[in-house]
């Protein structure tokens, strides 16, 4: 009767032991899903916030224009407020597109459309208003061979 009651201590032990491995496991589990929809929702709320003028800079500094028309354009469709002290990268970003659609017009050889482009690309650069900005729109200016 004795070693009955052993083994059945003996059983009830161990399926203790497996019941506290499987809740460690369970709780392991579940931080690591949790951790994955906290950085899911940061993620999103950041796509949404938009880009900075952190980003915009990177990629000005850097030449990176097109990847700066992509940025001010999602901030454009996701309805952020233009600060002032961004406003001369969008210009900027406006300007390079004007400036790539005149020679894309100029090559298909109408003239028409791409003077147009080239007025807005000097509204773009007479609203700029800072120096770096008007030097880099410069040299983009002569890359295209505008006068």
């Amino acid at each position: 009767m004795r070693n009955n009651i052993i083994i059945k201590d003996r059983k009830a032990g161990f399926i203790s032991v497996l019941m506290y491995i499987a809740a460690v496991i369970f709780l392991l589990l579940s931080i690591f899903v949790t951790a994955e929809i906290a950085y899911d929702y940061i993620n999103q709320t950041e796509r949404v916030r938009g880009y900075n003028i952190e980003d915009f800079d990177n990629d000005f500094q850097s030449g990176n224009y097109g990847n700066l028309l992509k940025k001010t354009a999602y901030n454009r469709g996701i309805g952020k407020d233009i600060p002032e002290d961004e406003m001369d990268y969008y210009l900027f970003s406006d300007y390079y597109n004007s400036i790539i659609n005149y020679n894309v017009y100029m090559k298909n050889g109408d003239t028409n459309s791409a003077l147009s482009e080239l007025e807005k690309c000097n509204s773009y650069f007479d609203k700029m208003n800072h120096l770096i900005f008007k030097e880099k729109a410069l040299i983009l200016k002569e890359n295209v061979n505008i006068n």
